[in-house]
């Protein structure tokens, strides 16, 4: 890709996302507040604003990962292909809770692609005696993919995170990742897969991700694990250094005012009567 064409992307994505998410939730009926009464405008504005800082992942990262991929010859696949296994064996649970255990106390025994490894050797079981289609259910809530893309015969599965984790959001992000790789070799132990944990960007100021996250961001593998801002950015749009092509559109939006004209004129298209007989009923 070249930079002209992340910047124009990243510029459509930005404005189709938020425009979007703001019109659905003003389709949704909101309690009334007192608010409402002193800056009703304003208190729309907060709302969309609230929902957007939690939802930014599914607003804006994971629909623009997806575009670059597809402008690149990634070949987007149905994320609801990755299901799990109904019986879970032992060994295979014990085997994650030895991985997570052995990194969250900086071993090196299950280090960069050692844990991969070890659950594969162990989904050799299903190899010689393969489940069945109604053997599979769907992932538990919170273990899904955001973004799975194919190339050269290669699976990436990525699933974009907030850029602030805690301790126990980084031992759940790996469980994430050692339980996707136990799904996919239980069904298709032939097929070659690679899975991460996404940060769009490092929210931390003359440091590195890793260096500024809490507990160093352990268990995780910075190696295998995960990718920060360009790595994941780069990979997609084959273009080096390309989150700065990124900061550049969604910087435009903001200086051009492409979203927060037409939010104006959504909040100014509120059907004022409505609105009056809301807070005359409350009244």
């Amino acid at each position: 890709m070249e930079g002209a064409e992340i910047i124009k992307i990243t510029k459509e994505i930005a404005v189709e996302g938020i425009i979007n998410y703001a019109e659905k939730r003003m389709e949704q009926a909101v309690p009334f507040q007192i608010l409402d009464l002193i800056i009703p405008k304003e208190r729309w504005v907060r709302s969309i604003v609230g929902g957007l800082e939690t939802g930014l992942g599914t607003t804006l990262w994971e629909p623009l990962a997806k575009r670059f991929a597809k402008q690149t010859g990634f070949k987007i696949m149905d994320i609801s292909i990755l299901m799990k296994p109904k019986e879970v064996s032992i060994e295979i649970s014990n085997c994650i809770d030895n991985i997570i255990n052995s990194r969250s106390k900086g071993e090196a025994t299950f280090q960069g692609l050692k844990a991969k490894e070890s659950i594969k050797e162990l989904c050799k079981f299903y190899e010689i005696n393969p489940l069945e289609t109604s053997d599979f259910e769907l992932p538990p809530q919170g273990r899904g993919v955001d973004v799975w893309i194919n190339k050269d015969d290669t699976n990436y599965l990525f699933d974009i995170k907030t850029v602030r984790p805690n301790i126990s959001s980084f031992h759940s992000f790996l469980r994430q990742i050692l339980s996707w790789y136990y799904y996919y070799y239980s069904r298709y132990f032939e097929e070659d897969i690679v899975a991460r944990i996404a940060f769009p960007y490092n929210p931390f100021t003359n440091k590195l991700f890793w260096e500024g996250s809490m507990g160093k961001g352990r268990p995780l593998d910075p190696e295998t694990d995960a990718v920060v801002e360009d790595e994941f950015w780069d990979f997609l749009t084959g273009f080096r250094g390309s989150f700065s092509l990124i900061k550049t559109g969604l910087f435009e939006v903001g200086q051009q005012g492409l979203v927060s004209e037409e939010l104006n004129k959504l909040i100014d298209s509120l059907d004022s009567a409505s609105n009056q007989k809301s807070l005359l009923d409350f009244l």
